[in-house]
Order: C-alpha cells, then structure tokens, then sequence
C-alpha cells in the first residue's frame, strides 16, 4: 500500500471529518498513527489540517472569486486540495509558490486527473492576483466582514459584537485563531513544579511555571508527544488547560471529606479532586459515556490515587442511594463550549444557537440531580467553558429559583491574588480568552441550607 506524504495525509484527514464525521483532534491522531511521517512532518501535518479547517470561511471566500461557480460544487478533494494550497500561500510563507502548485496539482493527478488543469489555472491566478484580493467593505456589513477577516460563523460573531467592544472583539477572534498553549498540572503527591521542570528537561522537554495556577507548568518546546514520556507514565502529570487547573480550588476542598464529580469526563478535574481531599478523601466520580469513564480510571491508577470511584449513570436521573452524601460537589457541564474554540479548530462549524438553548436545558437538570446528592451545608460549584449568558447566570437564576435552600457564596477568598480579576461582583468566576490568554469558563459556587 502506497505510504502517503504530508499533504495527502492533510487531505485524507479533512476528508475523513467531512464524511466519517470525526471531529478534527481524532481524525489527526488516527491518520498520523497510520502514518509513517516523522516527527516534524507530523507538526506540519496537524498544522496544515487545523490551520485550513479554523480558516475555511476566508479561504473559500478567496476559492469563489476564482471559479465561476459556488465552491460548493466542487467536489470536496478539489476544494480541499485548494483549501490546502490556499492556507500554505496566505499563512506559511516559507513554501515556494511553485511547490505549492506542483504539489496540488500532482494530488489533483492522482484523485481526480480530469481536474488537474482547473486547479493549476486557479492557483496559477490566485499567485498573481492575491496581493489585490480585498475582502468585502467593513462599512457596507460589519458582522460579514468581521466573519470573513477572522473565519468565524456570523451568527457568532453578532452574538460576540453585543457582548464586546470593536476592540474586544477583534481581540477575542484574534485570540481564538491561535493554537491554545500545551499545559500541565504536577501530581503533587509525586513531585513539585521545580522538580518536574528538571524531569521534562532531562527527556527533551522545555517547560515553565504557568501564570496563574499554581501546580501548572506551560510547555514551551517537546520533541515528542507528552504522553510517551517516562515522567507521564509514572504519573508526575496531567495534561489539562491552566483555566480547567483553577476550577476545583473554588469549592475550597477539606481534607478527609467526600467530592462527588459530576459529569467526570476523562478525569482531570477528577485527579485534582483527588488531590486536594488527600488519601483519606473519597472522590465519586459520575460520567455517562463509557469510554471517558474508562480513562478516567485509567488517569487515576496512572497517578496512583487510590481514592477514586467511578460510576456510569444518567446525569439527569436522581439516585436515592446517593442522597445527601456528599460535602462537596463539581458540576462541570457539558456545554456549548465557545470558551475552548481555540482548543478545536473545527468546533466553530458545529455550534449554534439551539445548541446553545439545547445545553442550558440540560444544565438545570443536571443541577437538579446533584443537589439532592447534597449534605445540608454542603457546596456545590458549577461551571461551564463558555461564557453565554444563557448557560451562565441564567442557568444559576433558573436552578435557584427551583431550589430555595441553596444561596450563592462569594468567591473572594477562593483564589490567589494574582487570579482574583477573573471573581466578578464578589460571586461569578470568569476567564476571557482575550484578556487572560485562557479557555473561557464561568462558575459560581453553591451553599445547601439546612
């Protein structure tokens, strides 16, 4: 069987998301493992795949003023092949033009020959006309304009523009189209920051102390993928966003008391948990997908945590074996996601506002489970990785009204110094992409009444 090179790997994964439907992070991990590209040309691979996914609104406005017909009847190797070509020429300028073209039109060779001289003659124009190719006046549709510039929907882009300023605006989309860093939270148990930096150092890996979570070190250089090191092996880290590493400080964990998660997923914030309720704790971990439930136990023997427990059940169905049980409990939801945009460069082209509306119903029932799980003076904190209003304040507003004996707490003390901009009016924990270089997530933390 014919090994692929970098650029028919690219393709195979576009194709694969647009017909599979995978979503983009799987897809490159699946293609790459039945590669034999080596590490470089991995990274070049995971870059040209990302960066013509999060772009493909700009590139295809660029397609359609060079073919006489919608891009939407081309068929969907030729348009990506010239997605392909079109993000090297605009974002990688270190690829010469007539490898570019030669390149494209050898793939167009081998899958669709008819077609070959249609994209040399597109890319062939679009080389010389580029430079004049301005998009649409800001003046005539602001919303499209700012659509086009920065390759985002327009639906969210209006919903963004009567939430922010211009400036913010702008700020906020520049923000989301660049990769999110490469963090990790130290397993305190096994090592400290200092001493993980100089483990990482020792297997090729340069790191540095995070900004704000205090357990977290940010990646700056790896030769290779931080789950084949020893280091993680042995259970010293956890790959988690520095927004996510903050999340379970806001409950303010006793030692020796018993944290139900909610919603565990492949448990990172679970491990966490675990951490702060130390070996006489008890984490009870609930998630309803089976697989993530398998890493997350899978995460927590790797970090040696013997006082995890992990169950399948339905999020929104109350159990009255688990009744009043818990001092503590993380209600981290599933949601829109629009705070993580920058972590999936396909996640954009899948959200809409019934996801939106879909996501908030959903939120509230699962509220309403956990807080029969609840002990009298217990706490509850819940939050999100996105930052709509209706999956916000709105879902805390819904689920207070139903559930009377709860109140909101002030979150004040909860954080360092250096963390405590993101606490507003004394109660709602926030993360702005554009102003923290963080995954946006909210939360507020619960008090049960007796």
């Amino acid at each position: 069987m014919k090994k692929l090179n970098i650029r028919e790997v690219a393709l195979q994964t576009l194709l694969d998301c647009e017909f599979k439907y995978q979503f983009l992070n799987s897809a490159i991990a699946s293609s790459l493992a039945k590669s034999n590209l080596s590490d470089k040309d991995r990274a070049l691979c995971t870059e040209l795949v990302n960066g013509t996914t999060r772009w493909r609104k700009k590139l295809d406005w660029f397609i359609s003023r060079l073919v006489d017909y919608p891009v939407e009847q081309l068929s969907p190797k030729i348009l990506n092949i010239l997605r392909l070509a079109f993000y090297q020429k605009i974002f990688l300028s270190k690829i010469p033009d007539h490898a570019l073209v030669n390149e494209a039109v050898e793939m167009t060779k081998t899958y669709e020959p008819a077609a070959a001289s249609l994209v040399n003659a597109v890319l062939r124009r679009f080389l010389r006309e580029y430079t004049q190719m301005d998009l649409p006046p800001e003046a005539d549709n602001p919303i499209k304009f700012l659509g086009l510039k920065y390759s985002f929907p327009e639906w969210l882009i209006e919903r963004w523009h009567q939430q922010y300023t211009n400036k913010e605006l702008r700020t906020l989309c520049e923000t989301l189209n660049q990769p999110a860093p490469l963090t990790v939270r130290i397993n305190p148990n096994l090592t400290t920051p200092e001493e993980l930096v100089g483990v990482l150092a020792e297997e090729g890996v340069s790191a540095r102390r995070c900004r704000y979570a205090e357990f977290g070190l940010t990646i700056k250089k790896t030769r290779t993928a931080l789950t084949s090191l020893n280091s993680y092996q042995e259970g010293l880290f956890t790959i988690q966003g520095e927004s996510s590493m903050l999340i379970p400080l806001l409950l303010q964990v006793e030692k020796g008391s018993t944290v139900m998660d909610f919603c565990a997923g492949r448990g990172g914030k679970t491990s966490h948990l675990a951490e702060l309720a130390g070996e006489n704790g008890r984490i009870i971990a609930f998630e309803s997908d089976k697989e993530n439930l398998e890493n997350n136990q899978a995460n927590g023997k790797r970090l040696k945590l013997d006082n995890i427990e992990a169950y399948s059940v339905d999020l929104t169905k109350a159990d009255k074996n688990w009744h009043a049980r818990a001092d503590y409990i993380l209600v981290d939801a599933p949601c829109s996601g629009l705070g993580s945009l920058r972590r999936y460069a396909d996640a954009r082209w899948h959200k809409n506002h019934s996801l939106i509306e879909r996501m908030a119903e959903l939120q509230v029932r699962i509220l309403a489970t956990a807080a029969s799980c609840l002990k009298p003076g217990g706490r509850l904190l819940y939050s999100v990785c996105t930052n709509t209003c209706e999956e916000n304040e709105l879902v805390v507003t819904s689920f207070l009204k139903a559930n009377p004996r709860f109140s909101v707490d002030q979150l004040s003390d909860s954080l360092p110094p250096r963390c405590q901009k993101m606490v507003r009016e004394k109660i709602y924990f926030r993360t702005l992409p554009h102003r923290d270089k963080l995954d946006g997530f909210f939360a507020v933390r619960l008090t049960k009444g007796a």
